[in-house]
């Protein structure tokens, strides 16, 4: 890393294209998401956010699984998937090596496979992006876990990692978590992962808070490979009241950290990452609500200093 920076790395960053956030608007019925545009980003954009905030490298992560969510009707959805994959790609190759691009699918498609093994091809860093709740997926459902054991596969054999948005409405019993260590130890244990926003979708509610804890605990009970190769982004965890959405992310608090410090405590082997979830806050003011939260010098320094080798 170059001296200039402070931090190596926001390894959490959505990069959308101006066709898809029109999309994201007509959803959510909002033209931006808590004062961000939704899209409409490029690579000069997204380096000026890592700029202001001293940091390195960016992931880049597509939001190309949204034209495949369940009651859109999107049309041709394999054409709009591949267009938005090819838009971040693209854009993260004239970054000079600071975005690393992340596409995105949703496992259970019938062109997943497809368009996973097609993106490996491009000769550039990369990785992929699974978002369960938009996938709907349930990792006790064997057809699901099947579908997603393929795609798996092939980034594992392509040594591309993956970041995984876990909690879904499908998984929100905690135990799932242990679950799925398990299945990575059996089948996937080459596998780099990043589960997202510590297991969570966003703020430290209770179920939040007790899969993060599992998480933590199934890390470090895992093989010494697995636990080598997993990792947990801290993006979107501090919620102050600018980015509470009622319903969905409630204030984090005080004692919210003291439990994350507490627990980070118990299994210092675990690896957190730093990831800001842009558009949903920017980097450099994520990092400003970490610190305002009091969060230790010792956990705000390993969180912030932690790298991720591709």
């Amino acid at each position: 890393m170059p001296s200039e920076y402070k931090y190596p790395i926001d390894c959490h960053m959505h990069m959308t294209s101006c066709e898809c956030a029109d999309l994201i608007k007509s959803i959510t019925g909002k033209k931006t998401f808590n004062g961000n545009p939704f899209g409409g980003h490029d690579h000069k954009s997204i380096i000026s956010l890592l700029d202001n905030a001293g940091i390195y490298k960016g992931f880049a992560i597509s939001s190309a699984y949204i034209y495949s969510m369940e009651d859109m009707n999107i049309e041709d959805p394999i054409q709009n998937t591949v267009r938005e994959n090819d838009f971040v790609i693209r854009e993260c190759s004239l970054s000079n090596g600071r975005l690393i691009p992340f596409f995105s699918v949703n496992p259970l498609t019938s062109y997943a496979l497809d368009e996973v093994t097609r993106c490996c091809r491009y000769e550039t860093p990369k990785g992929l992006k699974l978002h369960f709740t938009n996938s709907r997926i349930d990792i006790e459902d064997k057809y699901h876990l099947s579908r997603l054991s393929q795609i798996l596969s092939v980034a594992e054999s392509n040594s591309i990692p993956v970041i995984i948005h876990f909690r879904s409405r499908r998984n929100e019993n905690p135990q799932k978590a242990l679950k799925f260590i398990d299945f990575i130890c059996e089948n996937h244990k080459n596998l780099k992962i990043i589960i997202a926003h510590i297991g969570g979708w966003g703020g430290f509610d209770e179920i939040t808070k007790l899969t993060f804890e599992l998480f933590l605990k199934g890390i470090s009970c895992a093989p010494l490979k697995v636990q080598e190769n997993i990792y947990l982004d801290f993006s979107g965890v501090v919620i102050t009241p600018n980015e509470v959405i009622i319903g969905t992310f409630k204030e984090t608090i005080g004692s919210d950290i003291k439990c994350i410090e507490s627990l980070l405590q118990q299994y210092p082997e675990v690896k957190i990452m730093f990831g800001s979830d842009w558009p949903f806050i920017d980097s450099a003011s994520y990092i400003e609500n970490m610190k305002n939260f009091n969060i230790s010098e010792n956990t705000l320094a390993s969180i912030l200093s932690q790298d991720f080798e591709l």
